[in-house]
């Protein structure tokens, strides 16, 4: 029995092997590439010492004190975390395994800090026994970024297969351009303290910097546009930084990155792959 399968293991090799034919294409080293994607994580929440909070929500009515009287709530201890971006970032083949990119990147968040209850009592101001509290329903603020990828790219095929797999590594520098804050009052009679609400608050962290490490597909030909969808782990780089005003980046956050890449230049690599005769 076992001597009729390896006879034919040797007659239909031949066969299998003839099926699939070899082609060679020279490919440009350059590409051109735009990419889009997000970044994500819950970070810790930045105490705010204005913010004059409950101490009772969560532990049932016996332990209602005076301070549920103003009937103000708790800051969660975690906040959810989304930065969306958009950028331009060429790429160039180094040889069959290796590309690098470079490029300019586009980024935005908007984070809003609220509580568990209707509103915040938020001090502004205070003169010897006399403090004035505000009631804040929540704050949003949006935060816009300039940045620089720079990556390296191995592929784990030597082939341009239509779907072929690489791993990611490299750096993230982000400066913030521009950040603003708004505050939603209980009563539109307070708004009038907005802006010194705002004073009040740290800016976020102006200057970021993240080591990047991920998986990816690459999706078609590089003879032909193509497309790449990855899956990132950034790592901050500097301790303890404002992501927003009222939450700290992690030292890990998780990032998803899709791009399409258009073939440019003139000079060549070659790339052999297989196809049904």
């Amino acid at each position: 029995m076992k001597k009729k399968k390896i006879l034919t293991l040797i007659l239909f090799a031949p066969l299998a092997l003839a099926a699939q034919v070899q082609h060679t294409h020279e490919y440009s080293r350059l590409r051109w590439g735009i990419e889009v994607g997000f970044e994500a994580f819950s970070g810790d929440a930045i105490t705010i010492p204005q913010i004059r909070e409950s101490r009772s929500g969560y532990y049932g009515p016996e332990y209602i004190s005076d301070f549920d009287l103003y009937y103000c709530g708790f800051m969660f201890p975690k906040y959810d975390y989304t930065r969306y971006f958009v950028g331009f970032k060429p790429e160039y083949s180094l040889n069959h395994h290796f590309a690098v990119a470079a490029g300019l990147r586009f980024a935005y968040n908007n984070s809003v800090f609220n509580s568990d209850r209707d509103y915040f009592l938020w001090k502004v101001k205070e003169e010897g026994l006399t403090t004035n509290y505000v009631r804040v329903t929540s704050v949003t603020q949006n935060n816009f970024y300039v940045g620089i990828p720079l990556e390296l790219k191995i592929f784990t095929s030597r082939s341009d297969l239509r779907v072929r797999q690489y791993f990611k590594t490299g750096f993230v520098f982000n400066a913030l351009v521009t950040s603003d804050l708004n505050v939603n009052f209980e009563d539109a009679a307070m708004a009038k303290y907005g802006e010194q609400i705002s004073r009040q608050v740290k800016k976020p962290a102006r200057f970021g910097a993240q080591a990047i490490f991920g998986v990816g597909l690459k999706l078609g030909r590089m003879n032909h546009p193509f497309g790449n969808i990855e899956f990132q782990i950034p790592v901050n780089l500097l301790n303890k930084q404002r992501a927003s005003s009222f939450i700290y980046q992690p030292s890990v956050s998780f990032a998803m990155v899709a791009t399409i890449n258009i073939p440019a230049g003139k000079q060549k690599l070659s790339y052999n792959y297989y196809s049904a005769q």
